[in-house]
C-alpha cells in the first residue's frame, strides 16, 4: 500500500468511529429522554391517583 491508500484508509476509520460514537450518543440521548418520560408519566398518575 502506498501513502495515498494509508490516507485514505485512516481518514474511512476515522470516519466510521465518528459515526459510530454519534449512533451511540443519540441512543443514549434517547434512552434517556424516554425514561425521564415514564417517570413523569408515573409520578403524575401517582400523584392523581392519590389526591
Amino acid at each position: 500500500m502506498n501513502r495515498v491508500e494509508v490516507n485514505l484508509v485512516v481518514v474511512v476509520v476515522v470516519v466510521v468511529a465518528v459515526v459510530v460514537v454519534v449512533v451511540v450518543v443519540v441512543v443514549v440521548v434517547v434512552v434517556v429522554v424516554v425514561v425521564v418520560v415514564v417517570v413523569v408519566v408515573v409520578v403524575v398518575v401517582v400523584v392523581v391517583e392519590v389526591e
